[in-house]
């Protein structure tokens, strides 16, 4: 015995013509299915003997047979397909602090500055409120222009290798709270540092709840070319539930009246550089929500990021049962369909319902192939590496990202900046408490796990039923992703052409 272990790591599903598909979690690859393939792959990997291979051509033509057998013993020959092998001792190798520093150096890509951790409304779903126990809470703290300019500059030296080898690239530099508005000098005062001491290297985005977009403030976006992401969950009537000011006033009003004013003013800055992102909840009428958005594209930035209220760590959804997430799941549902529908059919799709349905879709496109590598340390679950992007917290802390609860600290700022070695413990941390039947499992290159989902009161782990959740939501997103490109292979499922939206997809989904 080499100590060595196989599992199967495939899962069917099919397509609403009725179509059998495998995929294959070794390659990425989706193939078209049938029994005798089945038949094949399952005789192969149990090493049936010789008269089991007989059945088969007497069930089949001895020219399918064959075909089946070359199909599936090219894949696996070639590729490793349909089975994932590990071998003895640990399942993960823990990296070095010395590799972590060059991993980091070499692929960060972003810094966000948490620069308040104070805000001027009261959204009942906010991560800083007391329905998130184990996140950072709502203070009057605030960054320094000395804590932004520190984390600015030392940021920029660590980012130096991917600078001399591509002196064009950029960097993303998220401006966050909190409101990240209610510090406004800091916020002024960074984005002329960034663009006097380091003109073109960052990228900078901010979200914002849209309140505070004053003329004035309005002035010092436009000359930055800040990408703004602006909360906004609906029509008045769904944004106003949650979305309230410190004396429980809705803001709706409010927020179209400052988008009114940017338009007017800065009609090209309104198109190119501003967004919406939204939340929703068992309560939300997403049907009168997509409407909304379809309806005041006029007014109404383009939705770019669309998630549900989170429901791990909160007692939000106490308020809600059963038949509650059961119209939840049929509005889903309608939604769904009339997505599919509308691609096929080459019907134009509401930007709102392309985040909430579409962009998992395609994602079906842009998983992981048989040759895309993660870091060897990080081969499961679809976290990033701590320091891909890196939270500096008011007082100088440096975090993995802005949704962790600042248990997991991966430096300070008056430390020399990241602890390798702390680093490379967490690491270690996940890969026992999460990743601990990775190997075994058929989705891997779906999965949407990470350092933030994974956080509890008592460290790292998964809730159960979660792996099989994901799984399921992996089979639907490729079974509609399929059911499109079978009735319309020439179905458009981007979200956009310009570059800069995608741009700023990719940095406001931290």
């Amino acid at each position: 015995m080499d100590g060595t272990s196989q599992s199967r790591v495939t899962l069917t599903f099919e397509s609403d013509s009725g179509r059998s598909y495998l995929y294959d979690d070794v390659t990425g690859n989706i193939f078209p299915w049938n029994p005798l393939r089945e038949a094949v792959l399952k005789a192969d990997l149990d090493g049936e003997p010789e008269e089991g291979r007989q059945e088969l051509r007497r069930r089949f033509s001895e020219r399918d047979v064959t075909a089946a057998e070359d199909f599936v013993r090219r894949w696996r020959s070639l590729y490793g397909a349909f089975v994932r092998t590990t071998g003895p001792g640990p399942a993960f190798r823990v990296p070095s602090a010395r590799e972590l520093e060059s991993h980091i150096r070499g692929g960060s890509f972003a810094l966000i500055l948490i620069l308040t951790e104070n805000c001027n409304l009261r959204c009942g779903y906010c991560s800083l409120s007391e329905v998130y126990p184990l996140n950072r809470v709502r203070t009057a703290r605030r960054m320094t222009m000395e804590t932004a300019r520190r984390a600015v500059d030392w940021y920029a030296d660590l980012v130096a290798p991917q600078r001399a080898r591509n002196p064009r690239k950029r960097f993303g530099l998220s401006l966050y709270g909190g409101e990240p508005m209610l510090n406004m000098p800091v916020l002024r005062g960074i984005l002329e540092y960034c663009s006097q001491t380091y003109p073109g290297l960052f990228l900078p985005v901010m979200t914002t709840n849209g309140t505070a977009l004053t003329p004035r403030n309005v002035e010092t976006l436009v000359k930055h070319d800040v990408l703004v992401g602006i909360s906004i969950d609906g029509p008045a009537e769904e944004h106003d539930r949650l979305r309230i000011d410190s004396r429980g006033r809705g803001t709706f009003d409010a927020i179209a009246k400052n988008l009114r004013h940017i338009k007017d003013n800065h009609p090209e800055y309104w198109k190119n550089k501003l967004t919406s992102v939204s939340v929703y909840d068992w309560g939300t009428d997403l049907e009168a929500v997509d409407a909304f958005f379809r309806e005041n594209e006029d007014i109404i930035p383009r939705s770019v990021f669309v998630n549900q209220v989170g429901s791990r760590n909160t007692d939000w959804y106490d308020q809600y049962g059963p038949e509650d997430a059961g119209i939840m799941v049929e509005r889903l549902e309608r939604l769904r369909q009339s997505y599919k529908k509308a691609k096929i059919g080459n019907d134009r799709t509401s930007h709102y319902t392309n985040c909430l349905i579409g962009m998992g879709i395609s994602m079906v496109m842009l998983r992981q192939r048989a040759l895309d590598q993660r870091a060897g340390f990080l081969p499961f679950t679809g976290t990033c590496v701590p320091g891909d992007k890196l939270a500096v917290h008011v007082d100088g802390k440096i975090d993995m990202c802005e949704r962790v609860s600042g248990d997991y600290p991966l430096g300070h700022l008056d430390r020399g900046g990241i602890d390798y070695d702390r680093v490379s413990e967490i690491i270690r941390e996940y890969q026992d408490r999460v990743m601990g039947y990775c190997h075994q499992c058929a989705n891997t290159k779906h999965c949407g796990m990470c350092f933030s989902l994974a956080e509890t009161a008592d460290g790292f782990a998964k809730e159960a039923g979660r792996c099989a959740a994901i799984a399921d939501n992996a089979r639907q997103r490729m079974a509609d992703f399929m059911s499109i490109m079978e009735a319309n292979p020439e179905a458009d499922l981007q979200f956009e052409s310009d570059t800069s939206m995608l741009e700023q997809r990719m940095l406001f989904q931290y």
